[in-house]
C-alpha cells in the first residue's frame, strides 16, 4: 500500500469489473481494505465502528466466522454455519438476530430471522452456531447486515447493534443454466413436478 501512496495521486476501486470509487488515494485504500475484510471467513467486531443511527450501545456483536472454512465460498445446497460471540452489559430478553442479504449492489435479496438470542450473563461473552440454508439463492456474490434487535410488544424490534457481515458467494458448478439473477430474481425456486398428458387422459 506505501508504494502506492507513493506513486499515485488518484486511485480507482474495482467490484465484480464495476467502478465503486475513483478518487482520493487514502480514501481508495481504506475502502478496499473494508472490503477485502468482508471476504475472509472470520471478522473480529470489538472495535468497529457503528451506524450513526444506532443509539442503543447494550449489545455488541465482537466477532463472527464461518465454521470449516477458509474462504466464503458455499455450494449451493451447503448449509451455512456461523459462529456469532456477543456481549451484553446486562441480560437482555427476547433478543432477534437477523442476517441480512444484500446483491453487490445493495439492493435487499433476503432475511432470515433468529428468536432465540437469549444471554445467560452480563460478565462473560455469549457464544453461538447458527446454521442457514441458503439453498434457494440464485448463484453469485452476496454481501450481508447482522442485526441484533430486541422484540417488543408491538410485534416489531428495536435494533441493539447493526454492522457489516461477511460476503457470501453462492456457487453452483452443476448448473448448467447462466442464472441472470438482475432479470429473473435471486431466489431459484424448486423445479415442478412434470407430468406428460397422453390422448387418452
Amino acid at each position: 500500500m506505501n508504494t502506492i501512496r507513493q506513486l499515485c495521486d488518484r486511485c480507482i476501486v474495482l467490484d465484480q469489473g464495476k467502478i465503486i470509487f475513483d478518487g482520493n488515494v487514502e480514501e481508495a485504500i481504506l475502502l478496499y481494505m473494508k472490503k477485502s475484510s468482508y471476504e475472509q471467513p472470520i471478522r473480529i467486531y470489538e472495535n468497529e465502528p457503528r451506524p450513526k443511527w444506532l443509539h442503543s450501545n447494550c449489545l455488541r456483536l465482537l466477532k463472527a466466522e464461518y465454521l470449516n472454512k477458509d474462504n466464503c465460498v458455499f455450494k449451493q445446497k451447503e448449509k451455512v454455519q456461523i459462529k456469532f460471540v456477543w456481549q451484553t452489559k446486562d441480560i437482555i430478553d427476547n433478543i432477534g438476530l437477523r442476517l441480512e442479504i444484500q446483491n453487490v449492489q445493495g439492493a435487499p435479496v433476503a432475511t432470515s430471522v433468529s428468536y432465540q438470542c437469549q444471554n445467560k450473563t452480563k460478565t462473560n461473552p455469549t457464544k453461538a452456531i447458527f446454521t442457514y440454508d441458503l439453498s434457494v439463492l440464485a448463484p453469485g456474490k452476496y454481501h450481508t447486515i447482522y442485526t441484533f434487535f430486541k422484540q417488543n410488544d408491538y410485534g416489531s424490534g428495536d435494533d441493539l447493534d447493526c454492522i457489516d457481515g461477511m460476503d457470501i458467494t453462492i456457487d453452483d458448478p452443476t448448473n448448467k443454466l447462466n442464472w441472470r439473477a438482475s432479470v429473473w430474481g435471486y431466489v431459484v425456486l424448486p423445479s415442478p413436478k412434470m407430468e406428460y398428458l397422453y390422448d387418452n387422459h
